[in-house]
């Protein structure tokens, strides 16, 4: 008994230590003006809300139709940014009601969601899909089902965000998604957190279209333009 018991005794002790050095090497701020010791100011958390949702139309191969909820740039850009790779999914939520807000507005007609995958080893380390919080937050607030297992990511691709050009972006991705349920005759909604060049909604759409999907579209955040 008292082995079983040591180390969860011995953690309870460094713990305090342990969220000390954390917070030392990985300081809590602010998510857009860096503010410390919140993850999220007022100023901040009202900027956002107070953002309105745009429809921001794409037009990409082998897409139907891509919308946005804005531009890329300031306190959007930060959030998605902070979803992304700083862990604050708390922003699930408010970032799904964007989604929701364009929705409304264009109506589009399909059968499922079905966010953009992550590579299995990608997701390992993250810790989680952003792209797939957003689908099941989305799909809660129109009464609709996410399919997250329809759609597989075959190659663990370099980072879009870390490429330059259209062409490069493309070829990273080229091929790199399959399906891997039955997608025929059915029309889906891509989710995912930004769209620049749209390669990969694209190679996503095209997987979905050889797997007999009568029509894809996509929604996102936030695009450059």
């Amino acid at each position: 008994m008292q082995q079983s018991t040591a180390i969860p005794n011995l953690w309870q002790r460094l713990k305090p230590a342990a969220d000390w050095l954390i917070d030392l090497v990985f300081p809590l701020v602010c998510f857009h003006c860096g503010r410390p010791d919140v993850s999220a100011c007022a100023d901040c958390r009202r900027e956002l809300a107070a953002t309105p949702p745009l429809v921001i139309s794409r037009s990409f191969n082998m897409l139907d139709g891509v919308y946005a909820t804005g531009l890329h740039e300031g306190v959007l850009r930060s959030a998605v940014q902070a979803f992304k790779y700083y862990d604050a999914t708390w922003l699930a939520d408010l970032l799904a009601r964007r989604l929701s807000d364009i929705l409304a507005r264009v109506d589009l007609p399909v059968d499922a969601l079905l966010p953009v995958p992550l590579h299995a080893n990608k997701q390992k380390e993250r810790g989680y899909n952003q792209a797939e919080l957003l689908c099941e937050r989305l799909a809660a607030e129109l009464d609709m089902r996410c399919e997250a297992n329809l759609l597989r990511r075959t190659r663990n691709t370099k980072q879009q965000a870390n490429l330059s050009g259209a062409a490069e972006r493309a070829s990273n991705v080229q091929g790199a998604f399959e399906v891997v349920d039955d997608a025929r005759g059915k029309s889906f909604l891509l989710v995912d957190d930004v769209a620049t060049t749209g390669a990969t909604l694209s190679d996503c759409a095209r997987a979905l279209r050889n797997g007999g999907a009568t029509a894809v579209y996509g929604i996102v955040v936030s695009s450059p333009n």
